[in-house]
């Protein structure tokens, strides 16, 4: 499948507030710097927040390393190992049901 067909799949799904929304934001990436004075785009700015950015002006800024954005960020180093493991999965069911469980969930459209 081409990424336009995907594209083409992906929006076949969407309701029409979020088909504008996702109008709104194709048209930035296309348009940067345009305005758009659309309702969807003013949501998709709003649910953006203060911290959006254009490609552009993320690109410009100057390079950090890792430890830098991790202060900016407040990251701080996992200290018990435990804390990184997810409990979403029941104990009981073995590796290759939930890889099967992942692709059924990719079919069904899910955000696997």
């Amino acid at each position: 499948m081409s990424v336009k067909e995907e594209l083409h799949e992906l929006v076949d799904r969407l309701g029409d507030e979020r088909a504008s929304e996702a109008l709104a934001y194709l048209r930035c990436l296309l348009w940067e710097g345009a305005e758009d004075e659309g309702p969807a785009a003013a949501r998709l700015a709003a649910r953006m927040g203060p911290l959006a950015m254009s490609r552009r002006e993320f690109f410009a800024q100057p390079k950090k390393d890792l430890a830098t954005l991790a202060a900016e960020q407040g990251v701080r180093p996992v200290t018990n190992f435990d804390d990184l493991l997810g409990d979403f999965w029941p104990e009981d069911e073995t590796a290759d049901e939930f890889a099967a469980a992942v692709r059924q969930w990719r079919r069904e459209g899910g955000d696997a």
